[in-house]
């Protein structure tokens, strides 16, 4: 068996300053349908027509999606926002189950972040080696307080944690926007992941994920000067469905980018395949 994954921030938002989003969820669509994934982890898809779009560019009868994929919710009394956080999983095998889970909202958190009621989309499936727990998630990020910003996705991560706990007994897939540069070296949550067996699916390649050069990060006041990683795909107890990591490789576009962030294509699969090369590019 192989599995093909692929997350990516899309940057779907229904807001004036997220630019060119029908043509980018259209050379989005025509991507996935071209280089054929297995599984699809994507934040900021607050859009539900635009995931719709990419449902119908990836194939309806190729792929299974979450439960309310298409339930919105109303925002600032005239604006529809997607039920999920922006998270959307598609996925080539069977669907056990989905669930999501919004993160605690604070006080003190950005008021934008506290709209998009951000979380951690659950999603079992079967595969031909069993289950496998797949988790879509994307933590907080802005605010004028680095410090403040910092401490909620530390209280974020505490509930990723908790979930990979309850899921010890699955091999699990992490994947999404921590918005946290080198992620593993975080004083506190980094030693916490390393106790329960989680790993870097990019440790011996790690490539930046938002790059300063990527024309729409050069025209989003946020982003700053310099190249970083804050989108990852984490793994553990793959052994329990005979699965290992192949490769992982970040697939930056500079020219027609779909994103602001830069898709990560990450494959695995079990003892037969790995020794086969497999050109991600």
């Amino acid at each position: 068996m192989q599995l093909k994954l692929v997350t990516l921030n899309i940057w779907d938002i229904p807001f004036w300053f997220a630019l060119d989003r029908e043509a980018r969820i259209a050379r989005l669509g025509q991507y996935l349908n071209k280089i054929s994934p297995d599984l699809i982890c994507l934040q900021e898809s607050f859009d539900v027509k635009h995931r719709d779009d990419i449902y119908e560019y990836l194939g309806r009868d190729q792929f299974h999606i979450i439960e309310e994929y298409d339930r919105t919710r109303r925002v600032l009394l005239f604006k529809h926002l997607d039920w999920t956080g922006g998270l959307v999983t598609f996925s080539r095998w069977p669907i056990i189950s989905s669930r999501f889970i919004p993160f605690r909202r604070f006080v003190d958190m950005d008021f934008a972040e506290y709209i998009a009621r951000k979380g951690i989309l659950e999603t079992i499936l079967t595969t031909s080696e069993g289950p496998l727990c797949l988790l879509n998630t994307h933590l907080h990020a802005g605010g004028l307080h680095v410090d403040v910003e910092t401490n909620i996705r530390c209280r974020q991560m505490n509930q990723i944690l908790k979930v990979l706990v309850a899921r010890n007994d699955m091999p699990i897939i992490l994947a999404g926007d921590f918005n946290e540069n080198e992620m593993l070296q975080h004083p506190v949550h980094g030693p916490a992941m390393e106790r329960l067996g989680v790993k870097d699916a990019a440790e011996d390649n790690p490539e930046p994920t938002m790059r300063s050069d990527n024309c729409y990060g050069k025209r989003w006041f946020r982003h700053g000067n310099e190249h970083r990683r804050i989108d990852y795909v984490f793994f553990k107890s793959l052994d329990l469905a005979g699965l290992r990591l192949q490769a992982c490789a970040v697939m930056a576009r500079l020219e027609m980018p779909f994103s602001d962030h830069e898709l990560i294509m990450t494959t695995f699969s079990t003892k037969e395949f790995a020794g086969n090369a497999h050109d991600l590019r």
